[in-house]
C-alpha cells in the first residue's frame, strides 16, 4: 500500500491536475492518515471542482433528450457514491433542519431507507404512531384534567377530546353503575379490560397503594408488547408481558396477561428458543434481538413453572 501511495504522490507532483488525487486520498484513509487524505482531497478539488457537477450535467442533458436508459446508467454511478457515505446524509439533514424541518426529516428517512432497505415506510409509521399512542395514554392516565361539578352534584371531566366526541364519563362512578351503563353505546368501552388503564378507580373500592401513588410514564405497555410480537421480537414482548403480569392490579387482568405469556413462550419454543422471528441473514434486521443460547429458554420455562406452582398453592 505504501508503494502505491508514494507512486500516486509522485504522479501528483508531476501533474497537479491529475485525477489520481482521489484514489490517493482513499489509500491514505485506509492507512489511517485522515489528515493527509483531507489535504489531498481539498487540493485536488480546487483543480477539479466540477468533477461531480459534470456528471450531474450529463444526467440532466440525457434526461432532457429522453435518453432514459443512458440516463439510468450514469445515475447509478452517482447514487452508488452517495450510498457509500452515510455521514453525508446525516450532515445534510442537520444543516437543513434550522431552515426546513420537513426536508430534514425526508433526508433522514431516505438515508434510513438506503442503509436499511428492510425497513419499510409503513413499518416506520406504524411503529411511530404506536409509540405516540402509548405515550398519550400513559400521560392521560397519570395526569387527569381537573374535574368540574354539575348542578346535579355529579363530577365530570372538564375536557373532552375535540376529534372524538363522546358522552361525558364520570371520574367517580360506583362499580354497579359501571356495569349498568356498560351496555350503552357511548360507554361500551368501560366493559373492556383495557379501559382499566385510563379510567380512575371506582368510588366504592378502597384505593390501593399502587393506585394512590403517581406512576411514572412508561412505554412498556400492552400495546407496545403487541407491536413487538407482531414485528417478530417475541422475547421483547414476553419481557413486557411478564412485567405487566407481576404488577397487574386485579386477578382477572393477571390471568389474561399470564395467558399471553404462555402463548409467547410457546412461540419461542416452536422457534427453537430464538428470541426474534425471521431475523435478517446477518443478524442486523430492524427487530433482531440476540437472546443467547437455549439456556435462556430453559430459564424462561422454569420461571413459568415456578409462577404456576405459586398460583396453585395460593
Amino acid at each position: 500500500m505504501m508503494e502505491k501511495i508514494e507512486w500516486y504522490q509522485e504522479v501528483l507532483k508531476l501533474d497537479p491536475d491529475s485525477k489520481v488525487f482521489f484514489p490517493l486520498a482513499k489509500l491514505l484513509r485506509e492507512s489511517q492518515q485522515p489528515e493527509k487524505a483531507i489535504d489531498v482531497l481539498r487540493a485536488g478539488l480546487e483543480r477539479a471542482s466540477v468533477y461531480l457537477e459534470a456528471r450531474l450535467l450529463l444526467i440532466q442533458l440525457l434526461f432532457e433528450s429522453s435518453r432514459k436508459e443512458e440516463c439510468a446508467a450514469e445515475l447509478s454511478a452517482v447514487t452508488a457514491s452517495l450510498e457509500a457515505y452515510p455521514a453525508f446524509w446525516e450532515v445534510w439533514a442537520e444543516n437543513v433542519a434550522p431552515r426546513n424541518r420537513d426536508l430534514a426529516l425526508a433526508i433522514r428517512l431516505m438515508a434510513s431507507t438506503i442503509r436499511h432497505p428492510e425497513r419499510s415506510l409503513s413499518l416506520i409509521l406504524e411503529s411511530g404512531l404506536g409509540i405516540l399512542e402509548d405515550v398519550r395514554r400513559t400521560f392521560s392516565g397519570t395526569q387527569p384534567p381537573p374535574p368540574s361539578v354539575s348542578a346535579e352534584g355529579e363530577t365530570y371531566s372538564s375536557s373532552v377530546e375535540e376529534d372524538a366526541p363522546s358522552l361525558p364519563i364520570p371520574d367517580i362512578l360506583p362499580c354497579g353503575a359501571v356495569r349498568e351503563r356498560a351496555g350503552d353505546d357511548g360507554l361500551a368501552a368501560l366493559a373492556r379490560p383495557e379501559a382499566e388503564e385510563t379510567f380512575p378507580p371506582c368510588a366504592d373500592e378502597e384505593p390501593t397503594e399502587e393506585t394512590s401513588e403517581e406512576a411514572e410514564p412508561t412505554l412498556r405497555t400492552r400495546s407496545m408488547a403487541d407491536v413487538l410480537a407482531e414485528q417478530g421480537d417475541v422475547a421483547g414482548a414476553l419481557e413486557i408481558y411478564q412485567e405487566l403480569e407481576a404488577a397487574a392490579p386485579t386477578p382477572e387482568e393477571a390471568r389474561e396477561l399470564h395467558d399471553s405469556v404462555v402463548t409467547l413462550a410457546s412461540r419461542i419454543a416452536r422457534n427453537g428458543g430464538e428470541g426474534a422471528e425471521n431475523p435478517g441473514e446477518d443478524g442486523t434486521g430492524p427487530f433482531f434481538v440476540d437472546r443467547g443460547e437455549p439456556r435462556h429458554l430453559m430459564a424462561l420455562l422454569e420461571s413459568l413453572a415456578d409462577r404456576l406452582e405459586a398460583r396453585a398453592r395460593a
